[in-house]
Formats: structure tokens, sequence, C-alpha cells
């Protein structure tokens, strides 16, 4: 029996994949993240001092989309 491996899309990426597939930086991504255009996922481990951002795909396309329609008002 031969299992078929197919590649699995993720559903969310770190601060650094969402701002490499926006064509941005991360500080850009930052910075659009707490002026909230861009909205994100924010957590923090049990016991951990530092806050992790996520950033949906759906979201990256949506907000994408977005500006991609203003520049071309």
């Amino acid at each position: 029996m031969s299992e078929s491996k197919q590649a699995v899309e993720p559903i969310t990426v770190g601060s650094k994949k969402a701002a490499e597939l926006l064509g941005i930086g991360e500080r850009t991504l930052w910075t659009l993240t707490n002026a909230g255009e861009i909205p994100c996922i924010r957590y923090a481990a049990t016991g951990a001092k530092r806050i992790t951002k996520l950033y949906r795909i759906a979201d990256l396309r949506a907000w994408a989309a977005a500006k991609a329609e203003e520049g071309r008002r």
C-alpha cells in the first residue's frame, strides 16, 4: 500500500514569512499590524513572556487585494 503525500498549505505564518509574502519588510508589517491595518493572532505560550504574532494567509491575501484595488482608483 503506497501513501500519496500532498503538500499542505499552512493556515497561518509568522512575521518573517508574512512580510515576505507581501513583499514588505518586517518592520513595515509590524507598523501596519500595530495600526490595525493587517490583522494578526496574538498568543503567548504558558509561562512565556513574549507574545507571538501569527498571520492568517487569507487575511494577507485580502489585505493585498484591497491595496491592489486602491491602486486602481
